[in-house]
């Protein structure tokens, strides 16, 4: 076993610190291919193929913030946790700005014009949240869970994960705007089909036009799960924690020999420039107040895992798990997280936070040395620096997506599961639970059940011309947004009934 402050080869090093970089690729990349989809931000092929390599050199950057732990002259205070405690974008805050660009693409917001609008209020709000978590990091963890206990996290961490699952199945099937407009026939698009509106919004799957839920769509998932499977029985322990890239990497190869059907189109590879650089794309930055209060929530939610993910690397590392050495590191790292989102964020990506499949391959590799950690995130910045890796990103069918997005996402749920079932030892804590996952679950079912009558379209538009029409906008956009965000109103009534209900 190599300790922490092993000055290990540089050689044996890199080797392991590209084992933590391949297992991280899946998770990054993910959430950038999703949000610009054509039902989200509807970004170009250009502006996505730079939303990936930000995403991966913005990681590289919070990683060896996290590993290279600084004092922050003489409060007493650390950045980082000295530990090899990776970062990577977070699927946390993939819910809500999801539902924030639908949301501002209707017709009744007023902000729906360009996706440049949406990208600018989705970055601006974020930054000014991640300031929580800078707040948090400062604030005595046994507070912390009082305030914010096993079992509410636990309700917030499952529901986005059966969000982000439904999103997952929408992708295998052919895409997530042919999947939310198929019911809708020719009704909207009454001259081309419902997946191929004349706009260009369709998904991404070569040059493949096939109905929603074809069986060419499904089979191809289906592969993806399969592959799955086959690593986690045969697969070499290296193999089973890099198992989501490796599943991606096979799936999208088997779609790219496809004879009949080209569902890859290398083209964006061949026309990308040979680098990209950080601000070769650019977003205005602003603030969409109704969509602060969810965001709030997502970097509470945040802060609690990375308490768990910190705690798991320490023991992985064998380090203290307990003590003051212990609580230096874990202040050290929501801080690193909160100042890593904010950094993330001005730098044009999205927020980050520690990510938990690294722990695997500390324990894998028998290898805790802070090289390895340095490795790692010069590895994820050299990744996102070749613009063709984020162009052959890019490439990747959305079914092939999918199929492993269902299985990444589902372990989201399985985390929250296991949040909560350590915490249900007494009926109110179970009454809160099932009251909070209830109402979430349904939501995620049908987001619009309480939206399509809340606001008639003729109320919107005689209050926009009254005097009390931006404060009654920014209501109305707020209180639509919580409650249609599963994880949002799931985790707004656990943390009501948990202030509310007596304890027993």
């Amino acid at each position: 076993f190599f300790p922490l402050d092993k000055p290990i080869p540089w050689i044996m090093a890199i080797v392991m610190g590209l084992q933590h970089a391949i297992a991280m690729v899946g998770g990054i990349v993910t959430p950038a291919l999703l949000l610009s989809g054509s039902n989200e931000l509807r970004l170009s092929k250009e502006e996505t193929r730079y939303l990936v390599s930000a995403g991966l050199i913005v990681s590289g950057i919070a990683s060896l913030i996290q590993v290279h732990q600084l004092k922050v002259g003489r409060t007493g205070l650390v950045v980082g946790t000295g530990l090899i405690s990776v970062a990577g974008t977070s699927f946390t805050f993939l819910p809500i700005a999801r539902s924030t660009a639908a949301y501002m693409m209707q017709e009744d917001s007023p902000r729906a014009s360009s996706h440049g609008e949406r990208t600018e209020f989705s970055v601006g709000t974020c930054m000014v949240c991640s300031l929580l978590e800078v707040f948090i990091s400062i604030v005595p963890q046994k507070f912390l869970r009082k305030l914010f206990p096993q079992h509410v996290a636990g309700v917030c961490v499952l529901l986005i994960g059966v969000g982000l699952t439904g999103t997952g199945i929408k992708y295998w099937g052919g895409g997530a705007f042919c999947a939310e407009h198929f019911a809708k026939r020719k009704v909207d698009y009454p001259s081309s089909s419902p997946c191929f509106p004349p706009d260009g919004r369709g998904p991404r799957n070569g040059q493949v036009k096939l109905a929603y839920g074809s069986k060419e769509y499904v089979t191809l998932g289906m592969l993806v799960f399969a592959i799955l499977v086959l690593t986690e029985i045969f697969g070499s322990p290296f193999i089973r924690n890099c198992q989501v890239a490796f599943a991606l990497m096979v799936g999208f190869s088997i779609a790219g020999l496809s004879r009949q059907l080209r569902f890859v189109n290398l083209d964006g590879v061949s026309s990308a420039p040979p680098f990209t650089f950080l601000f070769s794309k650019v977003f205005p930055i602003s603030i969409y107040l109704p969509s602060i209060f969810p965001l709030l929530i997502c970097f509470v939610i945040t802060s609690v895992e990375s308490i768990g993910d910190i705690s798991a690397s320490a023991e992985a590392s064998q380090v203290e798990t307990q003590g003051p050495v212990f609580e230096r590191r874990l202040q050290g790292g929501l801080l690193a997280d909160g100042l890593s989102s904010l950094l993330a964020c001005l730098l044009t990506s999205m927020p980050t936070t520690t990510m938990s499949q690294n722990n695997g391959v500390i324990a894998m590799s028998r290898c805790a040395s802070r090289r390895a950690g340095y490795a790692c995130g010069v590895c994820l910045i050299l990744m996102g620096s070749f613009s063709k890796l984020a162009a052959l990103v890019l490439a990747i069918p959305d079914c092939v997506l999918g199929g492993m997005t269902t299985f990444l996402f589902s372990n989201i749920i399985l985390s929250g599961i296991k949040l909560i079932g350590a915490a249900l030892v007494d009926r109110r804590t179970r009454f809160v639970v099932a009251i909070a996952v209830g109402v979430g679950v349904g939501v995620a079912i049908s987001p619009a059940w309480a939206t399509n009558a809340l606001w008639v379209r003729e109320e919107v538009r005689a209050r926009r011309n009254s005097d009390d029409a931006p404060t009654w906008q920014l209501l109305r956009d707020t209180t639509i947004l919580v409650i249609s965000s599963p994880y949002c109103i799931g985790t707004s009534i656990a943390l009501l009934l948990n202030l509310l209900l007596p304890r027993d």
